[in-house]
């Protein structure tokens, strides 16, 4: 389709077309009235009728194709104006597309920060050691501690049987903890920790329970229920030990374990009323393998589930 530029000059050429052969007409008629001239007087009255007839046909055709032109330069000018109109829709709907992109962009930045930010902190999480925290195993002197609980008893430190009831009870707790997060399936005994009045029972005999617990009234009933609990509870640490030399020969525990005899690193494990300094030895290193099994299951907790 023709542009408004160029439909505008055909109009224009054709308006001073139309101009002309009015002229022309006009200038015949008055040839034709006068009769004046001598070229006029060559010409018959028919040839001037059908030479005026000619013009008219012309004429004609040149108002016919203005009216076309003028109706296209309508047309033409109506599409522009629709034209215009789709480009100010298209223009406002890019707008509110480009604003809206924007936001989205912000918003996707700050998920981002916010993901980064939580990937830093789940990093730092990653490294801290809860159980350790939670259980904490050093010394005092002569005695092994956990969470501040002195365990053992010396002719020259007469412990209350309270405390190292608490110390007994939180070794329980560390152990059970560790088995549960490693998903570890006692064989012969199990451990129920109940803050300073800790249990031992057999796995196939959940009902006979076994106090890892006294009052120091050694008869001779709660004398081996306790050391029954003792000797159970030191076989769940060296079950633990044997996980880990499954999937690492290399490591063992510090201090070996003989479950036979409940003995560790050649101490018995059991009270025998007389030497308790060989039993606070004893309590000693249990607690140092457990020490050893926190700090080796928070690197490879993985490795034992």
């Amino acid at each position: 389709m023709k542009s408004t530029h160029v439909l505008r000059r055909e109009s224009e050429f054709l308006q001073s077309g139309v101009q002309g052969y009015q002229n022309l007409i006009t200038e015949l008629d008055v040839i034709d009235s006068n009769k004046s001239t001598k070229a006029n007087a060559q010409e018959t009255p028919a040839a001037l009728a059908e030479k005026k007839q000619a013009l008219l046909t012309r004429l004609q055709a040149a108002k016919d194709k203005r009216a076309r032109v003028s109706a296209t330069r309508a047309d033409v000018a109506n599409e522009l104006h629709e034209t215009n109109r789709c480009s100010s829709l298209v223009e406002r709907h890019l707008n509110a597309h480009f604003h809206a992109q924007a936001k989205l962009n912000d918003e996707m930045d700050s998920v981002q920060a916010h993901l980064d930010n939580q990937s830093l902190l789940l990093t730092k999480f990653m490294k801290l050691n809860p159980i350790n925290d939670a259980f904490h195993i050093w010394y005092a002197g002569p005695f092994a501690t956990i969470n501040d609980f002195r365990l053992g008893r010396l002719p020259t430190h007469q412990l209350d049987w309270a405390e190292t009831n608490a110390a007994l009870g939180e070794a329980a707790a560390a152990v059970s903890t560790i088995a549960k997060i490693g998903r570890i399936q006692f064989k012969k005994y199990q451990i129920h920790p109940l803050g300073s009045f800790a249990r031992i029972s057999k796995v196939d005999d959940s009902k006979t329970m076994y106090n890892l617990y006294t009052d120091g009234s050694f008869s001779l009933f709660p004398k081996r229920n306790f050391n029954t609990a003792l000797a159970g509870f030191l076989h769940c640490i060296d079950e633990i030990g044997e996980q880990v030399l499954l999937h690492d020969p290399t490591l063992q525990l510090p201090y070996k374990i003989d479950t036979h005899e409940a003995k560790i690193n050649n101490y018995s494990i059991s009270v025998s009323g007389g030497d308790d300094e060989q039993w606070t030895k004893a309590l000693k290193y249990m607690l140092s393998d457990i020490k050893w099994i926190i700090a080796w299951s928070t690197k490879h907790l993985q490795q034992i589930k």
